[in-house]
């Protein structure tokens, strides 16, 4: 007679005796003798995992993914407030602004594609956000603006107080494991 749980555990799994029957154990009869020793329920925590863990994957890949373009969208933000002061403070300073907010947005949003971001520069009469001039855009990468001169071009339509406004758009990309659930997405951002 085995004197402790260990003696016997360990005849159960050597594959020599079956408790105490003298008989052979096959390999089927140890699996369900492992199973008996350790429960069942560990087995059935290891099948309720295996069914649970490609959807907690997926969703923990699509947080990943919301926050990169929420990301990306805040970096876009940020360079259309860049670029709208950057107009605001030199405006009448520069004979093409178009160059200035493209190259202050550029400056601010190293990590976008630059051909990617594309531009719409307008400004409007004082107190109105209506039927404004477009000076660049609608919608144009790396923007350029009218033959600037001291005479004419679009140095001219930022004048005191008028007010610029500039937005920027930018393709994002939501795909998880190669499906992209939102193909036609875009991020705007405007100042």
């Amino acid at each position: 007679r085995p004197s402790s749980d260990l003696e016997m555990l360990g005849r159960r799994l050597n594959g020599k005796t079956s408790t105490g029957t003298g008989t052979s154990l096959t390999p089927l009869s140890r699996v369900k003798k492992i199973l008996a020793v350790f429960g069942e329920e560990r087995a059935q925590s290891l099948v309720e995992f295996a069914l649970v863990f490609p959807i907690l994957m997926v969703l923990v890949l699509g947080i990943v993914t919301f926050g990169i373009a929420f990301g990306t969208y805040q970096t876009l933000t940020n360079a259309a407030a860049a670029g709208a002061q950057a107009l605001s403070i030199n405006r009448g300073n520069t004979l093409n602004p178009c160059t200035l907010v493209s190259g202050v947005v550029f400056g601010t949003s190293p990590y976008l594609v630059k051909n990617n971001i594309k531009f719409t520069i307008t400004t409007f009469l004082p107190g109105t956000t209506t039927g404004g001039t477009v000076i660049a855009g609608p919608n144009t990468a790396n923007p350029t603006c009218v033959a600037p001169t001291n005479t004419t071009g679009s140095n001219l339509t930022i004048l005191q107080n008028n007010v610029a406004q500039v937005t920027l758009t930018y393709p994002c990309q939501l795909s998880i494991f190669g499906v992209n659930f939102a193909p036609g997405c875009t991020l705007t951002a405007q100042t």
